[in-house]
């Protein structure tokens, strides 16, 4: 949470590039070519410090959901990374048992990243969990 040393956009991705890897999936290898290019079009896009600093007030002040997520009936896919160092697996264990009939599924080996080496599981289980849906909504539609 430490800051970067100056402003400079070449100190902010050095600082950037070694806090992703600190929460990085240690069970799949950094693609830093791919990384860096991640970073630069964030801060391109306008990531600033005022920004992070709202996340983080957000995320402090963010109470219980769960009584919230209990009311929720909406076919829910709830993906987390068993090596998770940012936010515990109970969390993840926890969102799902909240969420009426969610699915969860913890990956070994995944961090608080979307590693370029799970960029196709993932995919798989985004279409297959949205297909689902898709088959529970024709055939609820045709009775």
């Amino acid at each position: 949470l430490q800051r970067p040393r100056t402003d400079d956009i070449e100190d902010r991705l050095a600082h950037s590039m070694g806090m992703w890897q600190l929460i990085s999936s240690p069970g799949f290898e950094v693609d830093f070519d791919y990384l860096e290019e991640r970073l630069r079009n964030m801060y391109a896009r306008g990531m600033t410090r005022g920004g992070i600093a709202r996340q983080m007030l957000a995320i402090g002040a963010d109470g219980d959901r769960r009584a919230e997520l209990r009311k929720l009936d909406i076919p829910t896919l709830v993906i987390h990374g068993k090596q998770d160092r940012l936010v515990p697996v109970a969390a993840g264990i926890d969102t799902a048992d909240a969420i009426p009939d969610a699915r969860l599924e913890l990956i070994e080996g995944m961090g608080h990243d979307l590693p370029v080496g799970l960029h196709d599981r993932l995919s798989d289980l985004i279409l297959a969990h949205v297909r689902g849906v898709e088959h529970r909504s024709s055939v609820a539609g045709a009775i």
